[in-house]
């Protein structure tokens, strides 16, 4: 652990005005901009009182301090660590971050940012309507600058007062980890293929063009929902609706994660059909955004890629992505991808945590009999896919293994057969694949029959449901119920918190951090707000949170020995010199199949490979 005495609160405050603004750009566009100019800087040494230092002496301020024996901490490290590497050329031996830490704590409820976590540890508020006054105004008069510097003094006694508040509820290992996050963004290494990243974008919009073509459809007509709901009409259907959760009015269902609009996909109308798939690709801006962002990026200030995961960004500990430019789900094999590479001379070694949900979720339900196959290396897609089928594992084709490795992957959480067709119609584990509903229907009820003790699972987080309901605490294994905190601890300490636990009058189990403390002076749930919560939900999460520590856990190995450049939920990404490139790949993968000490008997798989560009 670092000194405390040796730890540099930092707090830059930088120009804004209408356009030039982080609203319309990412992190890193807005910190490369020419435009770009710190106001003043708050910094706070170890315990001593906090100073400011105006826009022109940032420099030599930042200068006189020796950066390669003190940690970095800021609310939001990505960016004001961001200025210090891209900026001032300094970079720090470690890396803190309270909007992180606040993420880990406190994202359901009370929020992560700094106002909001300051008002939660009661230890005051931000210095309202300050920014706003230094809006497009370059060179600062000094009253505005005196007013700002004090802004920015407050911000940073707040965000060293949060850490110290913060600190003592992480593990040394989940620091470590914010420090990688952190590092990946800071310190860029990747280099981009500028004409690979150039095709890529011509192909999707060509794609894109494509589906659009197909429908036979004006482009705008798709695109707004009025006339796309008045497009549905003319071919005979209803449009889908749902209440909003902003207005609570109705309104169309048109978002793809909607299951009504879902459902449009399986319509027996091959032309209404078309006509959703036409509608994703003009509301699909992702694939096109990620590579203008990326061809940005790989073309401003010192040209490298930088990697912006949000540490805890999901309920359940996984990383996601930010900085307006999602790296975490690259097509394997895509072009965009591909445009990815290592510095000169070296590679990039991607190693996979092989199947690890479907072997965390059997060793939580005891499933013995999988836990034998993923130990002696069987093929446990080809022996589920025998249970649904009823045929010798010699016997099973190509296409019944595929719809097995979907079984496994996807049906351990109570998924029923109208999701199950549209999870292979969708091709979102790999070809896609038509079902009738009788099938489908046939291969859930196999998979249940072949995972009875993962069925039993879910009744087991049910119950973990009805603990904290009713304030009790339990052991479940390497978890703990703490009722009267809604809370499931994790060996790491950390934990899944489910605010606003209530069962609603329809019989469900909601938490609502948006009502939760209504809900604790006794209001009743709101559904329409809350989200709903049953024992295979409850079972994903647990087993996602899971192997999220194992994952971190084989990335703090890993970094040990070579530079962590990325990650992509049970992937890591390491950088290695070309001469070392088989040498770090061995290593690599004998960390990711060595167990936690909380979980000695899971087999853990691993997989992976190197190259220049990120292809594997």
């Amino acid at each position: 652990m670092i000194d405390p005495e040796k730890i540099i609160t930092l707090d830059f405050e930088s120009y804004y005005d209408a356009k030039y603004t982080l609203k319309k750009l990412s992190t890193s566009e807005y910190v490369r901009d020419d435009r770009f100019k710190a106001q003043c800087v708050g910094i706070k040494v170890g315990s001593a009182d906090v100073i400011w230092i105006p826009d022109r002496h940032v420099g030599e301020a930042l200068h006189t301090i020796d950066w390669s024996s003190h940690a970095l901490l800021a609310h939001h490290t990505q960016f004001d660590g961001y200025i210090l590497t891209e900026r001032y050329a300094l970079t720090p031996a470690y890396y803190f971050c309270t909007l992180s830490m606040g993420r880990a704590l406190h994202s359901l409820g009370v929020g992560a940012s700094l106002d909001s976590l300051a008002e939660y540890y009661r230890l005051g508020n931000k210095l309202p309507d300050i920014l706003s006054q230094t809006k497009g105004i370059r060179e600062l008069p000094p009253e505005i600058m005196n007013t700002l510097g004090t802004y920015c003094m407050v911000d940073t006694q707040l965000c060293y007062d949060l850490f110290m508040l913060m600190l003592p509820k992480f593990s040394q290992d989940e620091l470590d980890l914010i420090d990688q996050t952190c590092r990946m963004f800071c310190e860029p290494v990747l280099v981009l293929d500028l004409p690979r990243a150039k095709l890529a974008l011509l192909e999707e919009r060509q794609e894109k063009a494509r589906k659009i073509q197909v429908s036979k459809q004006d482009p705008t007509d798709l695109s707004s929902n009025p006339k796309f709901a008045n497009l549905l009409r003319l071919f005979g259907v209803e449009p889908p609706t749902k209440i909003s959760k902003t207005t609570s009015k109705e309104t169309y269902a048109f978002a793809k994660s909607d299951e009504s609009f879902q459902a449009l996909l399986l319509h027996e109308d091959e032309a209404v059909r078309e006509l959703v798939i036409a509608r994703m690709a003009v509301k699909s801006t992702l694939t096109e955004t990620r590579a203008q962002r990326l061809i940005i990026a790989g073309t401003t200030g010192n040209c490298n890629i930088p990697v912006y995961l949000k540490y805890y960004g999901a309920h359940t500990g996984r990383w996601s992505a930010g900085n307006k430019m999602n790296l975490q789900n690259l097509p394997r094999g895509s072009e965009l991808r591909k445009s990815l590479m290592a510095p000169e001379d070296h590679v990039i070694v991607v190693a996979d945590s092989a199947q690890i949900e479907a072997r965390v979720l059997a060793w939580l339900a005891d499933e013995q009999e999988v836990l034998t196959q993923f130990r002696n290396k069987e093929d446990v897609y080809k022996h589920m896919a025998t249970q649904i089928y009823g045929m010798q594992l010699d016997e099973i084709t190509s296409t019944q293994r595929f719809v097995g490795k979907v079984a496994v992957l996807g049906l351990g959480y109570g998924m029923g057969w109208k999701k199950f067709i549209l999870t292979l119609m969708l091709g979102l584990m790999g070809p896609k694949m038509l079902l009738s509903a009788e099938e489908a229907q046939s291969i859930v009820n196999g998979y249940r029959r072949a995972r009875r003790k993962t069925v039993e699972y879910w009744k087991t987080c049910d119950q973990m449901l009805q603990y904290m309901i009713y304030d009790i605490d339990g052991d479940f294994g390497v978890l703990k119920v703490v009722g009267k905190e809604n809370r499931i601890y994790f060996p790491n300490g950390m934990y899944l918190e489910y605010p606003g636990l209530s069962m609603s009058n329809d019989g469900y189990v909601y938490f609502d951090y948006e009502n939760a403390d209504i809900l604790a002076r006794g209001g009743r749930p709101n559904p329409k707000k809350g989200k709903k919560i049953y024992g295979g939900a409850l079972a994903e999460n647990i087993t996602q949170a899971l192997a999220r520590i194992i994952v971190g856990e084989q990335i703090l190995k890993v970094a040990k020995k070579y530079r962590i450049i990325s990650m992509s939920h049970d992937e890591i990404l390491a950088l290695a010199h070309r001469l070392v490139a088989e040498s770090s790949l061995n290593f690599i993968l004998a960390q990711m199949m060595t167990p936690p000490t909380w979980c000695p008997d899971l087999p853990l798989g691993a997989e992976g490979g190197f190259a220049r560009e990120y292809s594997k």
